[in-house]
């Protein structure tokens, strides 16, 4: 990977800028301005959360995400300005291990959510407080996950 594509030791702008959306409509998924700073804290925090899961890999399911397609299926979202990351970390455990664990070892975040087939991973607005909000989602056939207070 170029050089320039690095944002931390262990991840890339090209990790956290993947869109199957944008790449089916033949869109660049670019982060501009504040939404590049965005995803380099982000990298630093999947930095942190690497190290608290005792170095397993963490594999990047979704990041950025900024084409019509993405940003209608996620309107209003963190992701739209870098600040959200959805991934797994099979070598650890299951998404509600990893939430359990990065709680316990006292990660800061916005909100951690287990989705149960993967983690999403908020930080805060810059300049903004981490919330650390913990929440488990919900998913009923048909209907958009919907999210529980606390780790379910």
């Amino acid at each position: 990977m170029p050089a320039a594509d690095k944002l931390t030791h262990n991840f890339y702008l090209s990790h956290l800028t993947v869109s199957p959306h944008a790449g089916r409509a033949g869109m660049r998924n670019e982060p501009l301005g504040a939404q590049l700073e965005n995803l380099r804290r982000l990298a630093v925090s999947l930095e942190v959360a690497r190290a608290m899961l005792m170095g397993n890999q963490v594999c990047v399911l979704r990041a950025f995400q900024r084409c019509p397609a993405d940003l209608n299926f996620m309107r209003a979202h963190p992701a739209a300005e870098g600040r959200s990351v959805e991934f797994i970390a099979p070598g650890f455990g299951t998404p509600r291990d990893i939430c359990a664990h990065l709680v316990a070892q006292g990660m800061v975040f916005d909100r951690l959510v287990n989705a149960g087939d993967w983690v999403q991973l908020d930080i805060p607005a810059f300049g903004r407080e981490a919330r650390r909000q913990l929440q488990t989602g919900v998913f009923e056939h048909g209907q958009p996950m919907r999210y529980m207070e606390g780790l379910l």
